[in-house]
This record gives structure tokens, C-alpha cells and sequence, in this order.
């Protein structure tokens, strides 16, 4: 195929660039399933289209080569219908027109016979073609249509992995904060616990803000890793309020016990008395 793209009735010239294009669009053919379906002509056909070696001519990443090169596949096919389904037409007329014309001449009735045999024939194998066109055509559709569900399904997943990795970071950042903004909480419930549930408060927050942008996009939805943290988060939320509790009450009774211990280890009858004042003197 790529010597015949060298012969001058295609071009006057073929020089490097133009190899190189040629090449580009070979592979991105040969990356469609069912790419080994397609016929000759259609092949040259897109490797021949001024248009799109003019696009690849330029800087484009690999998705949008294969974009382009998938839109102009797309486009012979259905060009090469229309033509195959226009020409079944003309034929089917002009075998109306030759058996007007049987009727009226009785004398070149055999004759008319036997060209309405191969009129038969030749429309049969243009509908045969026709229908293999149409196959092929939605084939094609159907193997477009879920390259096309496939990178979106990778978008919509690199995408909500960095939220994911923003949303861990911004967690962090908030439960550090927390420790040094409410020194009281600390004394309360501990600086480790105070870390802990205000890092997941603000975690469950920032995905439930995520769960609102998202809310009408079925491919971030469909995403079993979003679905399986959504499930975490609504846990969470039973956690963060059982473990401040038990956080509260777990730090009373250590005073408690803290403040028996003490009140034990002083001597019978020893009275604490206040420390002097320093400003007395």
C-alpha cells in the first residue's frame, strides 16, 4: 500500500514529512478493531485525504491524532455508502426502464431476457456490497463508540485520583492546624484524637463536594473506586461522632482516676498549702 502512495499519478513528490504522515495514519488504522475488515480503497482513500495530512502535519498529541484519523475513517465509510447506495439506485431504475422496454418490443424479447438476468445479478452483488458497507460502517461505529466510553472512563478516573490526593493533602493540613488552633480540645480529648477527627471531618466535607460537582456525570459515578469511597464516607461519619465521645469520655475517667491516684499517694493528714506568692516581697 505505502509503495503505491509512491506512484506519481498519486504525487509529484514524496519526501520525508509526507512518509512520516503516511505512516501515522497507517498505525492509527491499524490500533481500530476489526481494522484488517477494511477494503483497499477505503484505505487509500484516507491515507489520500489532503485534509487530514494537513492536520497531522501539525503538533497534536497522540489521542488527537487518532481522533482526527478515527473522524476521517468514519467519514470515507459513510461517503462509500452513500455512493454504493446511490448507484443500487441507478441500477434499479435502469432495470425498470429495460423491462418497459421488453414489453414493448416482443420481437427482442429473448434477447432483453438475458440482459435483465445480468442487470439481476449485477444488482444483486451491488446490494450484497451494500449491506457489507453497511456492516462495516456500524462496526466501525460500535468500535469508535467504545474507545470513545474507554477514555473517558480514564479521564474521569486520573481525574478523581487527584482530587483524591488534594483532598488527603488538604485533610492533613486541616488536622495539623486544628491541633495548634484548639489547645483546649487537645487537653480534652488529646492532640492525636483532635488530629484524627478533624483531618476526616474535613475529608468527609471536601467529598461531599465532590459528590455535588459530580452529581450529573454518570462516567464518575460508574467509577467503582468513587462508589467504594462514597460507601466509606457515610461510615465515617458514625465514626467521627463515636470516637469524640468515647475520645471525652475516656479523658474524664483518666482524670478521674489521675486525680484518685494522687489524692492516695499523700500522707494522712497532710494539708496542701498555696505556694507563696512570688510579688510578695
Amino acid at each position: 500500500m505505502l509503495g503505491s502512495l509512491r506512484l506519481p499519478l498519486l504525487f509529484q513528490e514524496f519526501d520525508a514529512e509526507a512518509e512520516r504522515t503516511t505512516l501515522k495514519i497507517l498505525a492509527g488504522l491499524g490500533r481500530f478493531e476489526g481494522s484488517a475488515d477494511l477494503s483497499e480503497i477505503t484505505i487509500t482513500n484516507v491515507l489520500a485525504n489532503d485534509g487530514l495530512r494537513a492536520r497531522l502535519a501539525s503538533n497534536h498529541t497522540g489521542e488527537e491524532e487518532i481522533t482526527m484519523i478515527r473522524d476521517a475513517l468514519l467519514e470515507e465509510t459513510n461517503r462509500r455508502f452513500e455512493e454504493e447506495k446511490q448507484q443500487a439506485k441507478r441500477l434499479e431504475t435502469e432495470l425498470r426502464n429495460r423491462e418497459a422496454s421488453i414489453l414493448s418490443l416482443d420481437t427482442e424479447k429473448k434477447s432483453k431476457e438475458d440482459e435483465i438476468a445480468r442487470l439481476q445479478a449485477e444488482i444483486a452483488e451491488q446490494k450484497a456490497l451494500v449491506e457489507a458497507t453497511g456492516s462495516e460502517n456500524q462496526s466501525q461505529a460500535e468500535i469508535i463508540a467504545a474507545m470513545t466510553a474507554k477514555q473517558e472512563a480514564t479521564a474521569a478516573l486520573v481525574r478523581y485520583i487527584g482530587w483524591l490526593v488534594f483532598l488527603i493533602v488538604v485533610a492533613g493540613f486541616t488536622g495539623w492546624t486544628s491541633v495548634l488552633l484548639f489547645p483546649v480540645l487537645s487537653r480534652v480529648i488529646s492532640q492525636q484524637w483532635v488530629f484524627v477527627l478533624s483531618a476526616l471531618i474535613a475529608f468527609i466535607v471536601g467529598h461531599l463536594a465532590i459528590e455535588y460537582k459530580y452529581r450529573n456525570t454518570s462516567v464518575m459515578k460508574a467509577l467503582w473506586l468513587f462508589v467504594q469511597v462514597q460507601r466509606f464516607r457515610a461510615w465515617l461519619w458514625s465514626f467521627v461522632f463515636l470516637s469524640f465521645i468515647v475520645g471525652v469520655i475516656g479523658n474524664l475517667v483518666a482524670n478521674n482516676v489521675q486525680t484518685s491516684l494522687d489524692d492516695q499517694s499523700q500522707p494522712p493528714g497532710t494539708v496542701l498549702t498555696p505556694a507563696p506568692d512570688a510579688t510578695a516581697n
